[in-house]
């Protein structure tokens, strides 16, 4: 009896299309871009340029992260808010706080209950509020709204 492997390739390439996840984006918006093309937030003194973040729909965490420059000093990043359109989630507290002298990249990381996505938390827009400290005493707060990127989509700005 000849071996027919034709069946093992069919099943074996349903598993692999089971267990494809499309993943998701979230591009910073509304915020002006510096020459390079990068969204930054100028607060004077202080200017915070978020990346995108993303992840696997099935992920039950999700990190941000920003550079940061100053030009005043050490910044901190104490805490940070999830806001999507439902809820309000604070930062993980588990890691130390970053701080940056001049420019630095800083991170904000939240974990879900396992049986909630981080996909499914965020929807179409969210926002993310950095809570941060200048030089110790200077509290400063800084918001970075941000929409979802479907694959494939045109994400990104031009230089201001």
């Amino acid at each position: 009896m000849p071996f027919n492997e034709k069946p093992y390739y069919v099943l074996a390439s349903c598993l692999l299309l089971a267990a494809c996840d499309p993943g998701y984006w979230m591009e910073p918006e509304g915020l002006a871009c510096d020459r390079y093309a990068r969204p930054t937030l100028d607060a004077g003194d202080l200017q915070v340029r978020p990346s995108g973040f993303g992840g696997l729909v099935g992920e039950w965490w999700l990190s941000a992260s920003y550079q940061i420059s100053s030009d005043v000093g050490k910044v901190r990043l104490d805490s940070a808010v999830l806001r999507p359109e439902r809820g309000r989630f604070s930062s993980d507290g588990a890691s130390p706080p970053d701080s940056v002298l001049e420019s630095d990249v800083v991170t904000a990381r939240w974990t879900f209950a396992r049986d909630t996505t981080a996909a499914s938390i965020l929807g179409p827009h969210a926002a993310i509020t950095l809570f941060l400290t200048v030089n110790r005493a200077d509290r400063r707060e800084a918001t970075i709204r941000y929409q979802r990127i479907e694959p494939g989509g045109v994400s990104g700005c031009a230089p201001g």
